[in-house]
């Protein structure tokens, strides 16, 4: 079904026109071209008015660009846009693992506001950044131009690296921040 700038495909599609609603069983897709988003999963419910997707069932959301794509797997993913605003918001939640060429991560539950740029990740997160192991209670990732500009830990905030075998630094605090630069 194409529908502008989206294209849904799967196995079994349900969709009435009439009511913008979409049911989609087995090898679910839903490609947005202006977004630079795919969604997959194996069952996926899509409304057009107001716009709300959910995947479920090896849910995966990916975020692609010319340079590095980002890849973020979830037991369920739901995305809505606001009626107001018009932007988008991605909510991922049990078992959330991400991978970026430089960023790796998981947590139980993540949001990601598509208006300030801002990832919120919860319960328990794990970031691994080149020879880095960053944890906390809760942290947010400040990103522009879908690059990294800070990250925030709150709670219980640690950080070791490797620094040579069996020597290790570590950094603990109860809430930290972390600037980046050009995305590094």
């Amino acid at each position: 079904v194409v529908n502008g700038s989206r294209t849904v495909r799967g196995d079994t599609i349900f969709y009435d026109r009439g009511r913008g609603y979409g049911n989609i069983i087995s090898h679910a897709e839903i490609h947005d071209t202006t977004e630079m988003i795919i969604l997959r999963g194996n069952h996926a419910e899509y409304y057009e008015n107001p716009e709300w997707t959910m995947i479920t069932d090896s849910a995966l959301f990916i975020q692609y660009s010319k340079g590095d794509s980002l890849y973020l797997h979830a037991d369920t993913l739901r995305s809505v846009t606001d009626t107001v605003s018009g932007y988008r918001m991605l909510r991922a939640y049990y078992g959330v693992r991400f991978f970026k060429d430089d960023l790796q991560g998981i947590c139980d539950s993540m949001f990601y506001s598509f208006a300030d740029s801002i990832i919120y990740l919860y319960r328990s997160p794990v970031i691994w950044s080149e020879e880095n192991q960053l944890t906390a209670d809760s942290m947010r990732i400040y990103t522009i131009r879908r690059k990294i500009d800070r990250l925030e830990m709150y709670r219980s905030s640690f950080i070791i690296s490797q620094e040579d075998p069996g020597k290790y630094n570590q950094i603990r605090g109860k809430n930290m921040t972390g600037f980046f630069r050009e995305g590094r």
